[in-house]
């Protein structure tokens, strides 16, 4: 006699559990940030995309392929008559409900009445799920088109998509659509949505809902930020689970140089010919300290010129100590740089004496006053050397000093900005060793002020 095993009993066969898409939950919010990067104006991105970081990330490598998907970005370099940035600004938004479902056989048309329309937003929500006869359940996808009418212009296609996946409650999607209103005149607009997917005969099998939630009508605030260099990140919240941290590598702000003076690679300058006096018009993005100096001395938006007259100025002193910043010097390491470069983001309040001293500290210099006028001087080769002699001292009689012992360094740990680790604190050691032989290990702690060069720090 035959014994029949029933199938998932003993060996005969195994149950197959049905397939069952998960949940996919995902929107498409958006995030946006509009951000003051300088005063302007400024140079701006040094390479384009492959000066923009994400998380340290360059969003384009240096062969043209991209890192980074689902944003977009804009910017302005801070003129005085620069133009908004659309679609990035403070806004008053008014939302109506339509909450009503597109089938395929009806669109659904909607009339906005507003003379001060800058953006429309339609916010679509979905269920797709279907329930095949074998069990458990999948996801669907819905085609649909968005139109746009302008006044009494004709209908437009403003957008078509796909949504697809399990959504097994109303899952909601958001549309923008910058609109123009022609200055006013024009103040009626319409919005239809249509369904291009075929209506399913079997509900039962397939959940396969297209919903027109709301209507959203946004005037924007329209300020376009002059002299303040700003950028503008959208990102998609399908490519980005958190807003990155963004970081920019900028050619900063433009400065005006003397009129003979040529920009380099490196942001310093070479001198042709002897200087008229005149500075170089436009101005342009450079690292001297010495004009960076000059110009933080006599700008009247930013500066101290509401107080200190240009003609109050040596300029002339000036011009020589930036020959000096800007001969070429082995850097240590086998090349060759400007001797002193300052690259800075002034970000925080101070007190100007302060801030000039540390500009000034960069050339090694400090700053006088003789003759009615702002003069400076720096320790270099060729500055001007005192003699005395003993009829030149009371009683001819010199008397001599030395300094303390605890007073002696021979360890300078120096603070630098290193740009190979984003523009990190790094420290720098330099060691004498015979001072250690001597007198041992004794430490000196000093910040290079705006030195983005290991060479310049040593």
């Amino acid at each position: 006699m035959k014994k029949n095993t029933p199938k998932g009993f003993g060996g005969g066969g195994r149950n197959q559990k049905p397939p069952e898409t998960s949940i996919s939950g995902i929107s498409n919010s958006n995030a946006y940030i509009l951000g003051i990067a300088s005063e302007g104006e400024i140079e701006g991105p040094i390479n384009g995309l492959q000066s923009v970081y994400f998380d340290e990330t360059p969003i384009q490598n240096t062969d043209g392929s991209i890192n980074f998907q689902g944003f977009s970005w804009d910017y302005r370099t801070g003129t005085q008559w620069q133009s908004r940035i659309p679609g990035f600004a403070d806004n008053v938004a008014s939302e109506t409900n339509v909450n009503t479902e597109v089938k395929a056989s009806q669109p659904v048309t909607r009339e906005i009445i507003n003379a001060n329309l800058d953006l429309i937003r339609v916010r679509l929500g979905v269920v797709l799920q279907e329930f095949p006869p074998d069990g458990g359940v999948l996801g669907l996808n819905v085609e649909f088109n968005i139109y746009l009418k302008q006044g009494s212009n004709a209908f437009y296609l403003a957008y078509s998509g796909t949504l697809g996946g399990r959504f097994s409650s109303v899952t909601e999607f958001e549309y923008a659509f910058p609109v123009s209103n022609y200055g006013g005149t024009v103040t009626n607009f319409n919005v239809r949505v249509e369904r291009t997917t075929p209506q399913d005969a079997d509900t039962t099998r397939y959940q396969r809902v297209l919903q027109w939630r709301s209507l959203v009508q946004v005037v924007e605030t329209k300020l376009s930020y002059p002299n303040s260099a700003i950028f503008g990140f959208k990102f998609d919240a399908t490519q980005f689970q958190d807003v990155p941290n963004i970081s920019i590598k900028l050619g900063g702000r433009k400065i005006q140089i003397p009129s003979n003076s040529v920009p380099t690679a490196t942001r310093g300058l070479t001198y042709n010919g002897i200087w008229n006096g005149l500075f170089y018009t436009p101005s342009v993005a450079v690292a001297d300290p010495v004009w960076v100096l000059y110009d933080l001395l006599t700008n009247t938006r930013y500066g101290l010129g509401k107080y200190i007259d240009q003609s109050q100025i040596d300029k002339w002193g000036l011009y020589q100590l930036s020959q000096y910043c800007n001969e070429y010097v082995s850097d240590g390491y086998g090349g060759y740089e400007h001797r002193f470069l300052c690259n800075i983001l002034l970000k925080d309040k101070e007190e100007a004496y302060k801030v000039i001293s540390s500009l000034v500290s960069i050339f090694r210099g400090f700053s006088y006053w003789i003759n009615g006028a702002i003069a400076f001087a720096s320790d270099s080769p060729g500055s001007p050397v005192a003699q005395f002699t003993q009829a030149d001292v009371e009683d001819g009689l010199f008397s001599y000093t030395r300094t303390g012992l605890k007073t002696r360094k021979t360890i300078a740990l120096v603070r630098w900005l290193n740009p190979n680790d984003f523009y990190r604190e790094t420290i720098e050691t330099v060691e004498d060793t015979e001072g250690i032989i001597k007198w041992g290990v004794r430490e000196l702690e000093l910040t290079a002020f705006a030195c983005t060069s290991r060479g310049q720090a040593r």
